[in-house]
């Protein structure tokens, strides 16, 4: 297939970046780099004013009729090339041509193009779009020649594809002069992109690749990252000191990203695409606890104090939690009893049975507890009992066994005594049987007394 284009000498062109983008004009060698590519990738765009970076990352984008060259710093020999490829994205016409700028001194070429493109190979690639590998295998055709004596257009432009190495063992003829040129000593310069003059078309290139290394058009070899959340400082709005709570803002942005030409690099744009407040609710840093103001202790209730009937000592109210455990409960001692948070500020009457013995009338404490002291002359097995002092009602009751005080003797036991019918056993006593022995022993002395007082008298 044949496909005429027109390859234009290297001029003076401006780099254009894709979005409208000027970047400034270019020097008149064709070679000077394009200003928006950093020196280390030595890339230059001429041509009709049509190449330039793609803003989203995608690598060059080339117009009609536009160039984009690399020189080599160390020119090879055509004959030692290898490892030539490129990648073309998203073309609107004929996919732009790879072409090898060289030089031959020695056969009067001072400057010539040879050019691969995929339409023009066996079987045919692209022709749009594709990864190209492997061209130095490939059919290439030679753009016009230069000469330096004699000088200008040695060698009209021939379309005809041919093998690589026939550039530099097969011997061609220049039409000017008719001297052979190319030969062994042609060496490879530079390399160039170029989309034809022939259709308005732009293309794509991210990378090319030349003797095996890759040159790639994108920011850290990366197509454009998705936008990115970035997170702003929290402000927390002044409150006053009486105020427990407050709130705190920050803003929520998302940003673009934009290539960073003096690095390389994807960085945030300047501005971001949207920024959203986000609020919360916080503990105020100010805020000072008030101090809580006292309470007056209730006056205890004007009802006077009295012992409950036993039968209120109920199953039901039976507590295991009044005297906690662990704590010995000693004759003439304090007692610490619980009955309860749920009666703190209340005034409960304390009671010992038996025969009731009143220890007193309390304010229970935030604790739930009150402190009460055990009489000195009570020993022996007891029912601590408490009772509501405004009601009279039980509120809980348990069983205590009260030690008598080191080196004293405790009575009261019997006064004292828990009744049978509400244990079984006597408070301080002895198991019924052992009364039962005792009275019969007591009526057989009584009976013996009688009989000897009768016999004095006889």
């Amino acid at each position: 297939m044949f496909r005429p284009r027109r390859i234009l000498a290297a001029t003076a062109a401006a780099a254009v970046l894709s979005v409208g983008a000027v970047a400034p004009a270019v020097a008149a060698n064709q070679y000077d780099q394009n200003p928006g590519i950093p020196a280390s990738h030595a890339w230059g765009a001429t041509g009709a004013a049509r190449a330039g970076l793609d803003q989203d990352g995608r690598g060059f984008v080339l117009g009609q009729n536009s160039d984009v060259i690399h020189v080599l710093a160390n020119p090879v020999l055509l004959s030692s090339v290898w490892g030539l490829g490129y990648e073309v994205l998203d073309s609107t016409g004929w996919a732009p041509s790879l072409q090898l700028i060289v030089t031959d001194p020695d056969n009067n070429v001072r400057d010539a193009r040879l050019v691969w493109e995929p339409y023009q190979q066996n079987p045919v690639q692209g022709p749009n779009n594709g990864t190209f590998t492997g061209l130095e295998g490939g059919r290439w055709w030679h753009a016009n020649v230069w000469g330096s004596n004699p000088s200008g257009n040695i060698l009209p432009q021939n379309q005809t594809p041919r093998d690589l190495k026939d550039f530099w063992s097969a011997g061609i003829t220049a039409t000017t002069g008719g001297q052979a040129i190319f030969g062994a000593n042609t060496k490879v310069v530079g390399i160039a992109l170029r989309q034809g003059s022939t259709t308005n078309a732009t293309s794509v290139v991210p990378w090319v690749t030349i003797n095996g290394t890759r040159h790639d058009f994108r920011p850290g070899g990366t197509a454009k990252p998705a936008p990115a959340t970035v997170l702003g400082d929290w402000t927390v709005q002044p409150a006053p000191s009486t105020e427990r709570e407050t709130t705190r803002t920050r803003d929520v942005m998302v940003f673009d990203h934009v290539i960073d030409f003096s690095t390389w690099t994807w960085v945030h744009a300047a501005t971001p695409l949207t920024t959203t407040p986000e609020t919360e609710t916080v503990a105020n840093p100010a805020w000072v606890e008030p101090t809580p103001e006292p309470q007056p202790t209730p006056a205890p209730p004007a009802r006077e104090a009295a012992a409950p009937p036993v039968a209120d000592l109920t199953t039901e109210l039976r507590s295991g939690t009044l005297v906690p455990a662990g704590q010995n409960v000693t004759a003439g001692a304090g007692l610490n009893v619980y009955v309860g948070t749920h009666l703190a500020g209340t005034w409960v009457d304390v009671f010992l049975f038996s025969d009731p013995v009143f220890l007193g009338r309390f304010l229970v404490a935030a604790d739930g507890t009150v402190d009460v002291k055990v009489p000195a002359t009570l020993a022996g097995d007891h029912r601590l009992t408490v009772a509501d002092a405004a009601t009279g009602e039980v509120v809980a009751w348990t069983e205590v066994a009260i030690a008598a005080a080191p080196g004293t003797t405790a009575t009261g036991g019997a006064a004292n005594a828990v009744p049978r019918g509400a244990t079984g056993w006597a408070e301080g006593g002895v198991e019924p049987l052992h009364v039962a022995l005792a009275t019969l022993a007591g009526l057989a002395v009584v009976s013996l007394g009688t009989l000897v007082v009768r016999r004095v008298r006889a």
